[in-house]
């Protein structure tokens, strides 16, 4: 397709992915806060009132979703493509366990799951921006899980668990790879650092190369000056007064 042609496929195409984003999120959404918002008192939710469809959509929302991150991951602009690909998860996410049917404690599941690939993706990530919308992906599958795990003590306490361990696996991680990133250059031929004499040495031979520059005498402002010392003589040496200059006439 010549280049000309290309913009009006492209908007057309980004028109309806932004339609179909617009319509899935909503249903994730809604379904996502049915979850939250299930009748009963604290730890002494109805479970017999769980939702089990959002809204009759059913599992084309998710799915949905799901795809639409993989297809802004592939062809939006960075940093663009970290941006939408997180939101559609981070949607799909919260609204797959009503939109699937699962039962009242799968949130907890789900959630976790997503929250630990997501954050260590995120101390993974080479773009620090990727690294950024990852960690809030997690941070945001996480806080749902634990207002979904309020139903129940045990549930509540078993998402407080899952956040403390999958915090501490993205802390040790983050504090282990730089050493092991360091640890594998050092074992590269030629990438270890010299050692700390033939730093010294090299830096004096540098330092004993590098031009003496002129004292302050020297430093003649007028061009016209400069020109006639640099045809009288050349700059004084380190150590040495400047000679002056010849009485005129």
């Amino acid at each position: 397709m010549p280049p000309d042609w290309r913009r009006g496929p492209i908007l057309g195409v980004a028109a309806s992915g932004a339609v179909v984003a617009v319509i899935a999120g909503y249903t994730a959404l809604s379904g996502g806060l049915r979850v939250l918002a299930a009748p009963g008192a604290l730890w002494e939710a109805d479970l017999s009132a769980w939702p089990t469809s959002a809204g009759g959509v059913g599992w084309q929302a998710p799915i949905a979703l799901a795809l639409l991150a993989g297809a802004a991951a592939i062809v939006l602009p960075r940093p663009w493509a970290y941006d939408v690909a997180a939101v559609c998860v981070g949607l799909a996410t919260i609204g797959a366990p009503v939109a699937l049917g699962l039962p009242w404690w799968s949130p907890l599941l789900v959630g976790g799951a997503v929250a630990a690939i997501y954050g260590v993706g995120a101390v993974i990530a080479d773009d620090p921006r990727a690294g950024l919308a990852r960690a809030a992906v997690a941070a945001g599958v996480a806080l749902h899980a634990a207002g979904a795990s309020l139903v129940r003590p045990w549930t509540t306490a078993a998402a407080l668990i899952m956040i403390v361990l999958v915090g501490a696996l993205v802390a040790t991680l983050a504090r282990m790879l730089p050493a092991l990133d360091d640890a594998e250059l050092e074992e590269l031929p030629g990438s270890a650092p010299p050692p700390r004499s033939r730093c010294r040495s090299t830096s004096a031979r540098s330092a004993a190369r590098r031009p003496a520059a002129p004292c302050s005498r020297c430093r003649v402002r007028s061009p016209r000056r400069r020109r006639h010392w640099a045809r009288a003589r050349p700059p004084c040496s380190p150590g040495r007064s400047p000679a002056r200059p010849p009485a005129s006439g």
